[in-house]
């Protein structure tokens, strides 16, 4: 006989009898699901449930009903049995009665009549877990308190010292557990909160960053506006993945990369950052390192930042060494001269490593990385707990920023991948971060080409008008897409809401829908229900174009995505997203094909093409203000872009050809190609 009880409260038999045949479908084997036809049996009911040992975890009720209405029986039932979870159902919104039980009920839930099954069992699932969650630290806490007892019956003689401290130590772990469970779904729940409105700064700022009428100061202070978004996005992504990997929901993403490009990439990013601090960066690559590989990119991505990154925070002189190399045993050594920490000696056994199916007959080999660095060092007292989340050396003398969450991820994300992480370091000489990972060598044909950054500035010609539907409860987040794909032309609606979306859809007949998911009155996931369940319907009366629906969501949770898809959506997107995905997502899915701006200011042609000589550029120099020339080489030796950039306004229109290659330069920081010019025109 099951624990838990569902009871179902309605006066109209077939509603009742619908509704519990439903719920004993899906969740019978799990719960008992009882049901009364007035708040007088359901009152009866429950004490009668409660003397037969069942624990009444959800009543759902009616609201219109003779005798005692749904909000009274709901109320009394919260006098009497507090931790019963209580959903009204009804089919007239009755503003009053919901107030009332939401008040003095504790109404965990409104459901609507007549009600969709889905949606209904999705409801009452969630219900059950969250009131098996409630009993769980109510169960946790009553064994806290039972300690609590059993440590005050404990007194004078030595055995009891020991026992109170044994139980002390049990205590401080439940109450660790306890505290570690309610923090993981605190920062899951306000990541989530986060990144909507960051969707909103993140993509304004890259609709200004468009516009061509933007004066470089206030270019410069949209770019601000973007790197502290990024960089607030970065910290909320790395509790999200705290969070996720705490609960065993992280997942590896595998896809077929190029190693060597993306090690190039970093470099590039890093270069300018550890040379701003008279730091060397060296990447040691060897010739036999394989260029295409498949393992999870984007987290192998991030633990290579987040080492970087803590490189050169934590080196003030010297430099930073990274190496790549084909690992040749299963170990990493490491001299007994030096404080270390090494779990590569402690590696899975192969077959426990979580590879993809496509790895299953193909050359799975390891790579080993090493991040070198010659700062502080890690005292021996610390290099044990560096690895724990929200932690920081504290020996440092002076604030870094941070969460303290980077390294705790980066092991975790390597574990995923097949791999250990292992630290050594020595007091004044530096630290080596060493880890491996499992990949598999791939041909350059089964790796995707990553298309140049393009600017879409317009649509090609001799394409129909495409109607573009935006649905979002959010106004900001509407006007966001809204104006940049006005600008291309799109023909475009609104909707504020799934039921407003599906008029609009059968009126309309968009050619894609951009969906959010989580909204009021019917979210994205029932509209686009609705509008492939119409769709099929339609297609035998006439003939219609399916519409596609690409999913909008502030998740990052895997088990949303197959929800998203098993709707019927042909993809989603992440917010904050960035606008390069909107495009290409139109055009893969309905075809669009854009105009794209000639980008003369890329980094290659900027650093390699010289569209004006030195000689016009120096006779160009020579005719500004001695104090001018000055000041343009100060700010460039500083690497001050908002300086250069101020001077560079004051260029009169005749030196057209000098402004515009300070500016390219200085928009690609070559501030020594700027100290090298004045110095040589003097």
């Amino acid at each position: 006989m099951n624990n838990l009880a569902i009871l179902c409260v309605d006066d109209e038999t077939i509603i009742l009898d619908s509704f519990t045949e439903q719920l004993r479908r899906n969740l019978g084997k799990t719960c008992e699901i009882e049901a009364a036809q007035s708040g007088k049996e359901a009152l009866e009911l429950i004490e009668e449930l409660q003397g037969e040992g069942l624990e009444i975890a959800l009543v759902v009720s009616d609201q219109i009903m003779p005798g005692m209405k749904g909000d009274e029986l709901l109320r009394k039932i919260h006098d009497l049995y507090p931790k019963t979870l209580k959903i009204m159902l009804t089919g007239e919104a009755d503003a009053q009665a919901l107030g009332k039980a939401v008040n003095e009920a504790n109404l965990y839930r409104y459901i609507a009549k007549p009600w969709d099954e889905t949606d209904l069992i999705l409801t009452v699932k969630e219900a059950l877990r969250s009131y098996s969650q409630e009993q769980q630290l109510a169960e946790q806490n009553q064994e806290l308190k039972k300690l609590n007892v059993q440590l005050e019956q404990l007194n004078a003689s030595l055995e009891q010292k020991v026992v109170y401290r044994t139980l002390e130590l049990q205590k401080v772990a439940l109450a660790a557990e306890v505290a570690n469970k309610a923090k993981s779904v605190f920062l899951a729940n306000m990541s989530h909160e986060l990144r909507s409105p960051l969707n909103s700064i993140l993509g304004f700022a890259q609709l200004l960053m468009r516009s061509s009428t933007l004066d470089p100061k206030d270019k410069d202070n949209v770019e601000i506006i973007s790197r502290s978004g990024e960089h607030l996005l970065t910290l909320i992504n790395n509790v999200l993945d705290l969070s996720k990997i705490e609960a065993g929901r992280t997942v590896l993403n595998e896809i077929n990369f190029d190693l060597r490009q993306l090690l190039e990439d970093l470099e590039q990013m890093f270069r300018l950052k550890a040379e701003d601090k008279g730091l060397q960066l060296v990447f040691d690559l060897p010739v036999d390192l394989p260029q295409y590989v498949r393992t999870d990119e984007v987290k192998l991505r991030q633990c290579l930042i987040n080492l970087l990154n803590n490189a050169i925070k934590f080196t003030s002189e010297g430099g930073v060494s990274v190496r790549v190399r084909k690992q040749k045993a299963t170990t990493v050594e490491f001299g007994n001269s030096q404080q270390e920490i090494s779990c590569l000696g402690d590696r899975k056994e192969p077959e426990t490593i979580d590879l993809s199916a496509k790895r299953i007959g193909s050359a799975c080999q390891f790579l080993e990385f090493e991040i070198e660095d010659t700062g502080a060092g890690i005292p021996a007292v610390e290099i044990d707990t560096i690895f724990e989340a929200f932690t920081q050396i504290k020996s440092q003398n002076k604030y870094q920023e941070g969460t303290g969450l980077g390294l705790a991820i980066t092991r975790s994300f390597i574990q995923l991948m097949g791999g250990e992480i292992a630290v050594k370091s020595e007091v004044g000489n530096g630290t080596i971060f060493s880890f491996d990972v499992a990949v598999s060598s791939v041909d350059a044909a089964e790796v995707e080409t990553k298309q140049q950054m393009r600017r879409e500035i317009g649509l090609e010609p001799n394409q129909p008008r495409y109607r573009i539907l935006i649905v979002d409860d959010k106004w900001d987040n509407r006007q966001l897409l809204i104006r940049l794909l006005s600008s291309l032309d799109f023909e475009l609606k609104e909707a504020s809401n799934g039921t407003e979306a599906v008029d609009i859809w059968e009126v309309w007949q968009p050619h894609l829908i951009w969906m959010d998911v989580r909204m009021p009155v019917m979210d994205g996931c029932e509209a686009t229900r609705k509008i492939r369940f119409q769709e099929s319907q339609k297609q035998g009366e006439l003939a219609i174009d399916r519409t596609a629906i690409i999913a909008i969501t502030a998740s990052t949770f895997e088990e949303e995505r197959s929800l998203i898809l098993e709707a019927g959506c042909d993809d989603f997107v992440r917010k904050p997203f960035r606008e390069k995905i909107i495009f290409e997502k139109m055009a893969e899915f309905i075809g669009v094909r854009y105009i794209y701006e000639e980008e003369p200011l890329q980094l290659a042609a900027a650093v390699s093409a010289e569209p004006v000589s030195e000689f016009s550029l120096s006779q160009d120099l020579s005719t500004m203000p001695q104090e001018w020339i000055e000041e343009m080489y100060e700010a460039a030796q500083s690497i001050d872009n908002e300086k250069i950039l101020q001077l560079i306004s004051q260029i009169p229109p005749a030196r057209d050809s000098l402004g515009q290659t300070l500016k390219d330069w200085a928009s690609i920081f070559r501030c020594d190609r700027i100290i090298d010019l004045i110095e040589s025109a003097n």
